[in-house]
């Protein structure tokens, strides 16, 4: 199954994020795969395909290097992924106590190695993913969406107090990606 670790993010986060993305859209007129609300997260580790005999390893490793979780953050202003030319994705930064979220990204791993699954990507650089632009977009629009995300405001930093991460299973092949939360871990673990 297609896993990932993530925190989860509040309703009010959501909706910043939708209101900043659609003033994104609405400006630039350039196409983009925008993501649901009810999508965005922050990604810890994206595991990708996880055989199911390897679930109970991973979850007891989980449940037992992750907690406590007790990680205040706030968000941060929009940008983009890559140079204006090539820019991808449009994104909000999340700012706050980034040290400690790494920390947690550290356990994470800790418990990806003691089940003995390898995560897809070891990179993190905590943001909300709000769009993809259109893989058709020319230079041209890319840039003019670098440009109207550089010259956007910030929005209201509206704090986020994070005591639980969540393994999650994404679906593809709809519309958009479902996602079912497994398992959380930290403050509100209910273990399995």
């Amino acid at each position: 199954m297609r896993l990932f670790v993530a925190a989860e993010v509040p309703e009010t986060w959501r909706a910043i994020a939708s209101a900043a993305v659609e003033a994104v859209a609405r400006t630039s007129q350039v196409p983009m795969r925008i993501v649901h609300p009810s999508l965005l997260h922050i990604t810890l580790r994206f595991l990708g395909e996880v055989a199911e005999e390897r679930m109970s390893a991973l979850d007891a490793a989980l449940a037992h290097r992750v907690p406590p979780v007790d990680v205040a953050l706030t968000l941060g202003p929009p940008s983009t992924f890559g140079p204006p030319a090539r820019t991808q994705v449009v994104w909000l930064g999340v700012r706050g106590d980034i040290d400690g979220l790494r920390g947690v990204v550290r356990r994470v791993d800790l418990a990806l190695a003691d089940a003995r699954v390898e995560p897809n990507d070891r990179r993190f650089a905590p943001h909300l993913t709000l769009a993809r632009l259109d893989r058709r977009a020319t230079a041209e629009e890319r840039r003019l969406v670098a440009e109207v995300v550089a010259a956007m405001p910030p929005p209201e930093p509206f704090p986020l107090r994070v005591r639980s991460v969540a393994l999650v299973r994404s679906t593809l092949g709809g519309p958009r990606p479902v996602y079912e939360v497994l398992t959380r871990y930290g403050e509100e673990s209910s273990g399995s």
